[in-house]
C-alpha cells in the first residue's frame, strides 16, 4: 500500500474514533430527553436502566471518517468506494438509523422493524449497492433483487439479535471490519480500506463505553447501523467476476451474528410451528444468553464469541491465500464446526426439533395411519432399492427400464413383502419393539429374499452369478432402511432424553444421586429421561454408585459410577446432590450407614422401585 493510501486510512480512522469518542458521552446525557432508555426485563443482562443512543455516535463517528477521507483523497486514490458510494449509503444508512432510533423509542412492532429495513434495502439496490450477479435465468433483476435484500436483512438482524451483552456487536463488527481490511489488503484493494478503518475507529471508539460494565448501549438504531455498513462495504467491494469467492472473507467475519440468527430462526420455527410473527419476536436462547447461562461472566462470553469470530476470519484468509490448500482447509473447518455446533451451540434447537417431531408422530390419527403406513413404506423403499440394483448391474436398453422394474417387482418385491405379512411384521408395534422384534423382522426378510432369488432363478432365469450381485446389495439396503424406519421414533426419543437442555427461566433442577447399577437402576433412567419429553425437566442425575468395584469409574446410560457406600461416606459433602434415590435392595447395614450419612449433610433419601401388587387382599410380590 502506497504512502498517500496508508495516511488517508490513518486519518479516516483517527477521525472517526476521535468524533465518535467525544460523541458518546453526549448521547449519554441526551438519552433520557429522547426517551432512548433501556429498562431491565427478563432477557436483559443489564441490572439498571441504561442509555440506548450508542447509534448516534455510531452513525456520525463512520460519516465524519467517510467525510475527511473523501474530501482530502484525490480521484485516482478511489477504489469501487467512491465518493459517490459514500453520498448513496448515507442516504440508505440514515433511513435505517431512523428506523432504529423509531424501534429504540417507541419498540416498534417485530413486522413493522422489518419492514423499515427492508424499504432501507430497497433503497439500497435502487442506489447501486447491488449484487450484479450475471445470472442466464429469464428474470435477472428479480434475481439480483432477492440476493441484495437476503444479504442486508441477514447481516443487518444477525447483528440486531447478537447484541444482547455489552460491547459483544460492537466487538464482533471491530474484528470483522478488521478482517475485511486485510482481505481488501491481499486483493490489492488499496483504495476501499480508508472507509474499513473509519469503520473500525469508530467501532473502538465507542466499545471503550460499550464494554463491560456498559456505560451505554447500541441500542437498535446502532446495532443495525453496523450490519448495514459491513453487508454495505462487503458488496460494493466483491469483484464482479467472482463474487462468491470475494464474498468469503466477509461472510466469515459476520459468521457469530448469522449462525445466531440462523440458530433463532430454526428455533423459533420449530417451536412456533414457522408463524412468521413468532419468529421475529425475542427470545433468551441467543448464543450469549446459553453461554451466561453456563456460569460464564459477560466478558468472558464477549471475549470467546470473539474469538470465534477471529478464527472464522482466519480460516477465511487462508483460504484467499493457501489455495491449494482449500480442501484440507475446508474439510478441517467443516468438521470442527459441526462437532461445535451438535456439541455445544445447537443443542436447544435440535432438542426442539425432536420434540416437534414426535408431537406429530403423537397425533390421534397416529395408529390408524402406521397400520397403512408401513405396509405402503415398505413396498417403495423395497422397488427403490430394485430401481437401483437394475441401474447399476442391469444393462437396460432406453425405454425398458420401466418394463424392467415392473417385471421384477412381482418376484423381488412382492414375494419378500407376503414373508413379512405372514412373519407377522404389520401386527408388531414398533415404537415399544425391543431386539426381538427386529430380528423376525431380518429373518422374515431374509428369508422373503432367499425365496425371491429361488423364484427369479426359475422364472426369470437369472443365473447364480447374478442373484449374487442382487441380493447383497439388494438385500442390504432394504434391511438397513426398514430396521431404520422402524427405529427412527425410538432413537429420537432416546438421543432427546439422554441429556435435554435447560432453557430460560427454568428453575434450578434438583440434583439426584442413584444408589445402584443393575436392571432396576436401568428401568428407573428410561423413565426418567422419557418423563423429561413430556414435561420441563425438574431433576438432574449427578451420577450413580453401586459397590461392585468393577462398575466405578464406567459409564452408565451415559452416567459415570462414581464409587460404592464408603466413597458416599467420604464425598457426600462435595457432590451436591439434594437426593439418594435407592434403585436396588441395600441390607439393613447398608442403609442405616446411608441414612446417617445423608442425614449429616441434608440430603433426603428416598426409594424407587417395580412391584406387582395383589389387589384382591393377596399380598404383594417384588
Amino acid at each position: 500500500m502506497s504512502p498517500a493510501f496508508a495516511s488517508l486510512g490513518l486519518m479516516a480512522f483517527g477521525s472517526a474514533f476521535v468524533v465518535a469518542y467525544l460523541l458518546t458521552p453526549l448521547a449519554e446525557r441526551l438519552a433520557p430527553r429522547l426517551g432512548l432508555m433501556d429498562v431491565p426485563g427478563a432477557r436483559h443482562a443489564h441490572g439498571r436502566p441504561t442509555p440506548r443512543a450508542g447509534g448516534l455516535a455510531v452513525f456520525l463517528g463512520f460519516h465524519a471518517g467517510c467525510a475527511l477521507l473523501y474530501f482530502l483523497s484525490a480521484p485516482g486514490l478511489e477504489g469501487d468506494l467512491t465518493r459517490g458510494w459514500w453520498l448513496r449509503f448515507l442516504a440508505v444508512s440514515s433511513v435505517l438509523l431512523a428506523v432504529g432510533l423509531a424501534d429504540d423509542a417507541w419498540r416498534l412492532r417485530p413486522l413493522l422493524k422489518l419492514a423499515g429495513q427492508t424499504v432501507a434495502a430497497l433503497l439500497a439496490y435502487a442506489l447501486g449497492i447491488r449484487f450484479h450477479v450475471p445470472v442466464p435465468v429469464p428474470a435477472p433483476e428479480l434475481v439480483d433483487l432477492a440476493l441484495t435484500l437476503a444479504w442486508f436483512l441477514a447481516i443487518i438482524n444477525a447483528f440486531n439479535l447478537i447484541d444482547g451483552i455489552d460491547g459483544l456487536a460492537t466487538g464482533l463488527a471491530l474484528i470483522a471490519s478488521l478482517g475485511l481490511m486485510v482481505s481488501l489488503v491481499l486483493r490489492w484493494r488499496p483504495g476501499d480500506v480508508g472507509v474499513v478503518l473509519a469503520l473500525a475507529g469508530t467501532c473502538l471508539a465507542f466499545l471503550r463505553y460499550n464494554f463491560h460494565p456498559a456505560r451505554i448501549f447500541l441500542g437498535d438504531g446502532g446495532s443495525q447501523f453496523l450490519g448495514l455498513a459491513l453487508a454495505a462495504v462487503s458488496l460494493s467491494t466483491a469483484s464482479k467476476s467472482a463474487v462468491i469467492s470475494s464474498l468469503l472473507v466477509p461472510l466469515l467475519a459476520v459468521g457469530v451474528p448469522l449462525f445466531d440468527t440462523l440458530l433463532a430462526i430454526w428455533r423459533r420455527g420449530v417451536r412456533h410451528r414457522g408463524r412468521v410473527g413468532a419468529i421475529l419476536e425475542g427470545d433468551a436462547d441467543h448464543l450469549h444468553h446459553r453461554l451466561a447461562r453456563a456460569g460464564l461472566s459477560q466478558r468472558q462470553v464477549a471475549m470467546l464469541l470473539y474469538l470465534i469470530s477471529g478464527a472464522l476470519i482466519l480460516v477465511g484468509l487462508l483460504l484467499m491465500t493457501l489455495r491449494s490448500y482449500v480442501i484440507g482447509i475446508s474439510l478441517t473447518a467443516f468438521v470442527g464446526g459441526v462437532y461445535v455446533v451438535v456439541r455445544h451451540l445447537a443443542r436447544v434447537e435440535l432438542w426442539d426439533t425432536g420434540a416437534a417431531i414426535l408431537r406429530g408422530l403423537r397425533r390421534p390419527p397416529r395408529q390408524a395411519v402406521c397400520v397403512l403406513l408401513y405396509p405402503l413404506m415398505d413396498v417403495l423403499i423395497m422397488a427403490g432399492a430394485l430401481a437401483i440394483n437394475i441401474r447399476l448391474f442391469a444393462e437396460t436398453p432406453a425405454g425398458a427400464f420401466a418394463g424392467r422394474l415392473l417385471k421384477y417387482s412381482v418376484i423381488w418385491v412382492a414375494v419378500p413383502f407376503l414373508i413379512l405379512i405372514v412373519a407377522g411384521t404389520y401386527r408388531r408395534v414398533w415404537s415399544r419393539a425391543g431386539a426381538a422384534e427386529y430380528a423376525t423382522l431380518a429373518a422374515a426378510l431374509g428369508g422373503g429374499l432367499l425365496l425371491a432369488a429361488g423364484l427369479a432363478n426359475v422364472l426369470l432365469g437369472f443365473a447364480a452369478r447374478e442373484v449374487l450381485e442382487y441380493l447383497p446389495v439388494y438385500g442390504g439396503m432394504t434391511l438397513l432402511i426398514l430396521i431404520g424406519l422402524r427405529g427412527f421414533r425410538p432413537v429420537v426419543m432416546d438421543c432427546l432424553a439422554f441429556r435435554s437442555p435447560r432453557r430460560a427461566g427454568d428453575q434450578p433442577l434438583r440434583r439426584l444421586l442413584l444408589y445402584g447399577a443393575e436392571d432396576r437402576a436401568m428401568l428407573f433412567l428410561r423413565e426418567h429421561r422419557y418423563a423429561a419429553l413430556e414435561n420441563p425437566p425438574r431433576e438432574q442425575i449427578v451420577g450413580l454408585l453401586d459397590d461392585d468395584s468393577n462398575l466405578h469409574g464406567r459409564l452408565i446410560h451415559g452416567y459415570r459410577v462414581l464409587g460404592g457406600l464408603d466413597f458416599f461416606q467420604k464425598q457426600a459433602a462435595s457432590l451436591g446432590v439434594d437426593e439418594l434415590v435407592l434403585v436396588k435392595d441395600l441390607d439393613p447395614e447398608t442403609t442405616a450407614r446411608l441414612l446417617e450419612t445423608a442425614g449429616r449433610h441434608g440430603i433426603a433419601v428416598s426409594e424407587w422401585r417395580t412391584e406387582r401388587r395383589r389387589l384382591d387382599g393377596g399380598g404383594g410380590q417384588g
